[in-house]
């Protein structure tokens, strides 16, 4: 009978062990996500021209478009390792359509390899695409006159 009730509390401490522990996981990857998050936000707020698309009037010289490819580099690992840590946030998954639809045309060009992206990257920027292709669409616009693709 002792050998049962010693069974039974080491099986309820290692319940409430593994409970603490995937409760302490999501804390720490929400952490990790909002702090990977917050080190691109500070590099966006010293490069406007890179986080805000179009603020110019004309095309970005050679060695402007060679900052901004590594600004959408950092960009969009900073946006892997958040949907690694917390991949089924929505408010995330909003945050990085945004960012999609704002830097839409480097997604139409051909720096952007989404064979390099995981899966769930690759369908946020082609519904980021497609919302940007049907507000060009309603526009009577062209999809390159919003999406502000710098050859």
């Amino acid at each position: 009978m002792g050998g049962i009730i010693a069974t039974s509390i080491t099986i309820g401490a290692f319940v409430v062990a593994y409970g603490q522990y995937v409760t302490q996981s999501k804390i720490e990857n929400a952490r990790q996500a909002k702090q990977s998050y917050y080190d691109f936000m500070e590099i966006s707020m010293n490069n406007p021209l890179f986080s805000k698309p179009g603020l110019r009037d004309e095309p970005l010289s050679d060695l402007e478009y060679e900052g901004f490819y590594w600004y959408m580099q950092i960009m969009s690992q900073t946006l892997e390792q958040v949907f690694e840590f917390v991949p089924d946030e929505e408010s995330w998954n909003y945050n990085a359509l945004l960012q999609f639809r704002l830097h839409c045309g480097y997604f139409l060009s051909v720096d952007y390899l989404p064979e390099v992206h995981s899966e769930h990257f690759q369908n946020l920027v082609e519904e980021a695409l497609d919302i940007e292709a049907e507000y060009a669409k309603s526009g009577g616009i062209e999809l390159e006159d919003i999406c502000f693709i710098d050859d």
